[in-house]
């Protein structure tokens, strides 16, 4: 269980002790019928706080994510870069011949792996219910997110997103999963692994780029089987996109690549 969890069963023991000391202080200054009253109401809060408290949990933190980052992107004092203007903007959309689970409330894993060896990467991709900030940014908590682009091993460019740097409100396992992206040059191996097959990448380009050419970059149609791994540069600074580029190589059936 996470922190939050946590948090949410002490608060509530906390809460039903201090009324339970209340009521037993208070209760000969108080008439039977007002202390049975009392005790209904006492009974209500733990049954809605317990209640309140078993949907998160079954829920897997997905409420708590959203509410936590609805306040990130509407709060004024917000990095301007994440409340104003989007991460990713693509003028390609996905393809109608990919589907992509509609109810992703809890962020399930996609079944895919991303394996970079020379920095030592081995991460989920999750693949996010949408293209906006927010659908993004809860993705990354779970892993490497996947733009709304075409899946790996296909056709097309594979559009996914990683931290490089922690923020104060990132809750995730992957706040440095992107950190060494800018140590990949060309020639070097990425992977995809998928319930037992393995997708080979070789990365052809690395770049850094604002983010509006980042966004034509990756526009620009391709025919061909494509990666592009994107985190933002200098590490800690949103002001610059280091773009690294990797193409299909081949396809294999067996054991999984590891980091």
């Amino acid at each position: 269980m996470g922190y939050w969890v946590l948090n949410a069963i002490l608060g509530l023991i906390v809460l039903v002790l201090v009324y339970q000391i209340f009521f037993y202080h208070t209760k000969t200054r108080l008439g039977r019928h007002s202390w049975l009253m009392g005790q209904i109401i006492a009974f209500l809060i733990f049954f809605m706080s317990f209640s309140l408290v078993s949907y998160l949990l079954l829920d897997n933190g997905a409420t708590s994510r959203d509410i936590r980052y609805n306040i990130l992107l509407s709060s004024p004092f917000a990095n301007s870069d994440l409340r104003d203007e989007p991460i990713v903007a693509l003028a390609a959309r996905l393809p109608a011949s990919v589907t992509v689970p509609q109810v992703l409330r809890v962020l399930p894993e996609s079944g895919y792996q991303l394996v970079i060896p020379k920095i030592s990467v081995s991460a989920p991709i999750i693949i996010s219910s949408g293209p906006s900030n927010k659908s993004m940014l809860e993705s990354l908590e779970s892993g490497v997110g996947l733009y709304p682009s075409v899946l790996p091993g296909v056709p097309g460019r594979a559009v996914i997103l990683g931290h490089s740097s922690r923020a104060s409100w990132y809750k995730g396992n992957y706040a440095h999963v992107f950190s060494l992206l800018p140590r990949l040059a060309v020639g070097d191996a990425v992977a995809v692994n998928y319930r037992g097959t393995v997708y080979r990448y070789q990365v052809f380009a690395t770049q850094v780029l604002n983010r509006d050419d980042a966004n034509r970059l990756l526009s620009a149609p391709t025919d061909q089987s494509e990666l592009a791994l994107i985190t933002c540069y200098p590490i800690g600074s949103a002001a610059q996109r280091i773009v690294v580029q990797a193409r299909l190589i081949g396809t294999e059936t067996g054991p999984e690549v590891g980091p």
